[in-house]
């Protein structure tokens, strides 16, 4: 799935978005109701979004992916 959409960047930004993604993804496991694969993906997506535009701070893709999907999410519990 990310590597994929990562090929086109340098391996050190590959790295910095797949240390990201799995601490983000380890964030919202922790919600058994919030996880599976299109989430999964959606924060990928947004990761790999942010590192086009030249965020490479983990932490920074970590909470903006975590923002995006939260946010989406609440759109589907109201």
């Amino acid at each position: 799935m990310l590597n994929s959409k990562t090929e086109l960047f340098p391996p050190e930004i590959q790295h910095l978005i797949a240390f990201a993604l799995e601490d983000a993804w380890q964030e919202l496991k922790r919600d058994p109701l919030a996880v599976s694969p299109s989430l999964k993906e959606r924060l990928a997506s947004t990761m790999v979004e942010l590192a086009a535009d030249g965020e490479a701070d983990p932490l920074k893709l970590k909470r903006a992916a975590l923002h995006v999907v939260r946010e989406r999410r609440g759109a589907f519990d109201e």
